[in-house]
């Protein structure tokens, strides 16, 4: 599961991801002295990756370790988590960086195209499995 943390009212903001929310608040509220607010939760496939990516999509705001400033694509992320569409996040970021990598980034429709495929090969390898 991934998750947001806030300490204070206006502080930094933490992405990460923990199997149990309760026990990983506990921990992180023991070395913060800030109370902190889960701004939210959400289910996906692959914690680790997911939260990987969100990190880089994030990284022009990063203060330390999984901290962050509340910035504008923070806010964002913390949206897109709060809605359970953080996969869908770390997924569009994955897509456009590599197409950057390969030279072939020139469109959103590209982006959704991507996307598209993504989906549907998702949805056919859930069904062979089946």
């Amino acid at each position: 599961m991934i998750y947001a943390v806030q300490a204070g009212t206006n502080g930094p903001i933490k992405i990460g991801f923990a199997k149990d929310i309760k026990s990983r608040m506990a921990s992180i509220q023991t070395g913060c002295p800030d109370r902190l607010t889960l701004l939210g939760t959400c289910e996906v496939e692959d914690d680790s990756l997911v939260e990987k990516y969100l990190h880089k999509l994030n990284s022009a705001f990063h203060l330390r370790g999984e901290w962050f400033k509340p910035g504008f694509r923070v806010l964002e992320t913390v949206e897109a988590i709060q809605t359970g569409k953080a996969g869908y996040m770390a997924t569009r970021h994955w897509a456009k960086t590599l197409l950057k990598q390969k030279g072939q980034w020139s469109t959103a429709r590209q982006l959704g195209e991507i996307l598209e495929v993504l989906t549907l090969r998702k949805k056919w390898h859930g069904r062979t499995q089946e």
